[in-house]
């Protein structure tokens, strides 16, 4: 039986990467939309004000990735995981006595650091050295964890926090993050296969050509006009996404949709979400960057212009759902696009780098969207606005793929697979 389980202990690690992005994007970011109304009410606290803790947990991220970036590089992994869980869940607890902004903005630091250390990098570490085979598939399924506890326990947190207080159920939520990641980490988790004593999944199958390539160092990247195409690519992508994001709740709220609602809308689009990120993994390895690409950002311009025109009524769900779709875009943006655009060579430090892009138009989306409704009375505008910032950057992420693979074709000699 146990040599069994260790041949398929695969499925095992494809767990463990849900449970951190369950944790690190789910409950650290996700959920941050079900407190923005009940928090000010019950603090008295101005809304573009107290949205900012997300800004400097972004911006914190933005400055730590890159350094995580390096670090997971030279030290080993758990104990950087067991680190940012400490970090994560001190966020957790940090919100729920806070009694002024500034609170909310010192737990938005320990977030941002966290979120470094137990999401999204580590998780793609794990996936990389675990899976050759249907990369962007796996990368896919584990991201699904951060929509998929979003999307069981949103209407649960919505009710909790009206009858237990939003002060509860940070603690609540905080302690959930402490069991959760430090059972997975000691118990559960094996950085690389060969401490089961196996081989990555689908190593010595036939690849494409560039999987025989180390790609570029971060050194050569930085010189790249495709990393940069990419780059601003990402930033309206961060934008865009938790620019909407954070402010769902609130927006279907502005027209006149009850809380119950709200939530159930809300658990609809971390639904789809959970849905989507498997099958764009999926759409990426069958149909290439390109493709893929294109078609999610026509999804996301479609979902902008429903959240627009759709103000009441079951059609609300239309969007809702194609928003899910659109979210996928970004959590696979700088995990798995990066790899196929640049190589595996400089991955970590590349990674980082995209990140830090990435969570700066997450910071800047945030209260952007904030500052539109106060001084309009509207989303509307906002959402107008970022469906034409989704237009542009679907032109600059297929710029930057035409650019990679030309890069690819004169440093190694060979036409990377789209």
């Amino acid at each position: 039986m146990m040599a069994r389980i260790r041949a398929h202990y695969r499925w095992v690690i494809l767990l463990c990467a849900m449970i951190m992005t369950a944790c690190s994007t789910g409950l650290l970011s996700y959920f941050n939309a079900l407190f923005l109304e009940p928090v000010t009410a019950a603090l008295g606290l101005d809304r573009a004000a107290f949205v900012l803790y997300s800004t400097f947990s972004t911006i914190t991220t933005m400055i730590c990735m890159p350094v995580a970036g390096v670090i997971y590089k030279r030290l080993p992994m758990k104990p950087l995981i067991l680190f940012g869980t400490l970090c994560g869940a001190g966020a957790l607890f940090t919100y729920s006595i806070s009694t002024t902004v500034y609170g909310f903005y010192l737990g938005g630091v320990l977030a941002g650091i966290g979120t470094c250390f137990f999401g999204g990098l580590p998780m793609t570490l794990v996936i990389n050295r675990w899976f050759v085979k249907k990369r962007g598939t796996m990368t896919g399924i584990g991201f699904m964890g951060s929509a998929f506890i979003s999307f069981a326990m949103s209407p649960v947190v919505s009710a909790m926090i009206e009858t237990k207080g939003h002060a509860y159920v940070y603690r609540f939520l905080g302690w959930l993050l402490l069991a959760l990641m430090v059972g997975m980490t000691l118990l559960l988790l094996r950085t690389t296969p060969e401490e089961m004593g196996l081989t990555a999944y689908g190593a010595g199958t036939d690849e494409p050509p560039q999987r025989d390539l180390s790609g570029f160092s971060r050194a050569q990247v930085l010189k790249m006009p495709a990393f940069w195409l990419f780059a601003l690519g990402t930033f309206l992508l961060g934008l865009v996404t938790f620019g909407t994001q954070s402010h769902l709740i609130a927006y279907w709220g502005s027209v006149g949709v009850d809380p119950v609602s709200a939530a159930g809308l809300y658990s609809a689009v971390m639904l789809a979400s959970a849905v989507s990120k498997i099958g764009l993994g999926g759409l990426y390895d069958r149909l290439g960057v390109a493709k893929g690409t294109a078609g999610i950002c026509g999804v996301a311009v479609a979902s902008l212009f429903g959240l627009t025109f759709i103000r009441s009524g079951w059609a609300l769900i239309i969007p809702a759902v194609l928003f899910g779709f659109m979210t996928s875009l970004q959590v696979l943006t700088t995990s798995y696009l990066a790899v196929r655009l640049f190589g595996e060579k400089d991955y970590s430090s590349i990674f980082g780098l995209l990140n830090t892009v990435l969570f700066c138009g997450v910071s800047a989306g945030v209260p952007l969207s904030a500052l539109i409704f106060q001084y309009t009375g509207s989303y509307r505008p906002a959402w107008i606005l970022y469906g034409l910032f989704m237009a542009a950057c679907l032109i600059l992420m297929l710029a930057a793929n035409r650019s990679s693979r030309r890069a690819f074709h004169t440093c190694f000699g060979v036409d990377r697979a789209d």
